[in-house]
C-alpha cells in the first residue's frame, strides 16, 4: 500500500505575540497642556478651573486697545486703609464648575419690583462666565476583523482601520493624540491602519480647548497575518512511502500567534475529519495509491 503525503495550510491567520515586546518597550509620556482661557468663536469665555482668580475691569470701548479700568471692591479700599498700604484689587472666584453669571440689574425693575427675578435676567445686562474642569472623552472605533481574546490583549486575524472620536461638553475638544509602540504622541487626523503583523500598544487621548488632558488610554493588540505550520509522522512498519496496514499517522500543528484551532484531515477524495490527537489508522485502507492531506486553521480564522 503505497500513501503519498501532501500537506496544506490554513487560512491566513491574524495575530502577534506581544508579551516580550510590551515588557521593553519605553513609552512616551503625554504631552504638557497649559490652562488657559478659551474664547469659543461665540464668544462664550471658559475658565480651566473655578479656582482661577478674576478681577473686573472697564472701559468705554469694545476697541482691544482702548484704556481699561480696574475696579476695587469696597473690601480692597479698608483693608488697605487698615493697613496703611496702597490699595489692591482682590480677586473674585467662580463656586464650581459650571455655567456662572456676572449681572448689572435693571434700577427700574429693581425699584419696582425689588429682588424680582425679572430684574435680574433682562438679557441685555446678563454676562456668562463658564467654568470646564472635566475633561474629554474619548473612543476607538476598529473595523470587523476574526479576533480572539487572549488577556488584556486581542488578537485580529486581519488588518485593521482603527477610527478615533472624542466628545466634550464643555469648551469643546481641541485635539486628540496618539501613539504606537511608545512612539511620541501626534495629533490624531484620520483613521489608522494596521496592516504588518506584529504586537501592538496603542495609547491615546483628547484636551480640551481649556487645557484639560484626557488621562491616556491604553489599548493592547496583536495583528497575525500568519497560517500555523503543521507536519505529519509515519509510525509502525513501514519504508518510505510504502506503509503496511499496521501502520498509522500522527499530525503535530503550531501557531505562534492566536494558536491552533482545528486541525483537519482527508483520505483520497474522502469526507474530511477533525484530527483529535491519536493516532490516523490505514489499516482500512485499500492496496495501492493514495493521498493523505490535512491542514490547520488558527483561531483568527
Amino acid at each position: 500500500m503505497k500513501i503519498k503525503i501532501l500537506s496544506g495550510c490554513a487560512l491566513l491567520v491574524v495575530l502577534l505575540f506581544f508579551g516580550s515586546l510590551f515588557a521593553q518597550q519605553t513609552l512616551s509620556p503625554p504631552l504638557k497642556h497649559e490652562k488657559t482661557v478659551y474664547v469659543s468663536p461665540e464668544h462664550h469665555v471658559y475658565l480651566p478651573s473655578h479656582t482661577m482668580p478674576l478681577y473686573l475691569k472697564l472701559s468705554t470701548s469694545a476697541d482691544d486697545s482702548a484704556p481699561s479700568h480696574l475696579l476695587y471692591s469696597e473690601k480692597s479700599y479698608k483693608d488697605a486703609a487698615k493697613a496703611g498700604k496702597p490699595v489692591m484689587a482682590l480677586p473674585f472666584f467662580m463656586e464650581n464648575e459650571g455655567k456662572h453669571s456676572v449681572i448689572h440689574p435693571s434700577a427700574k425693575f429693581w425699584k419696582e419690583k425689588g429682588t424680582n427675578p425679572e430684574a435680574l435676567l433682562e438679557p441685555d445686562r446678563i454676562f456668562y462666565i463658564y467654568v470646564d474642569e472635566s475633561s474629554p472623552v474619548s473612543k476607538r472605533f476598529i473595523t470587523d476583523a476574526p479576533k480572539i481574546k487572549d488577556g488584556q490583549i486581542t488578537i485580529y486575524g486581519e488588518p485593521v482601520s482603527i477610527r478615533m472620536e472624542s466628545s466634550d461638553n464643555n469648551s469643546g475638544v481641541k485635539e486628540t493624540y496618539y501613539s504606537i509602540n511608545g512612539a511620541p504622541f501626534s495629533p490624531y487626523s484620520a483613521a489608522l491602519t494596521i496592516d504588518k503583523e506584529g504586537a501592538y500598544n496603542l495609547r491615546y487621548y483628547a484636551v480640551d480647548h481649556v487645557g484639560n488632558a484626557e488621562k491616556a488610554i491604553t489599548y493592547l493588540f496583536d495583528l497575525d497575518l500568519t497560517p500555523p505550520t503543521t507536519n505529519h509522522t509515519v509510525k509502525n512498519i513501514h519504508k518510505g512511502d510504502i506503509l503496511s496496514p499496521r501502520a498509522y499517522l500522527e499530525l503535530t500543528s503550531t501557531d505562534n500567534r492566536s494558536g491552533v484551532q482545528k486541525l483537519s484531515y482527508a483520505f483520497d477524495a474522502g469526507t474530511e475529519k477533525t484530527y483529535s490527537g491519536k493516532a490516523v489508522p490505514t489499516a482500512l485502507l485499500s492496496d495501492g495509491d493514495h493521498t493523505f492531506s490535512y491542514y490547520a486553521r488558527d483561531k483568527v480564522k
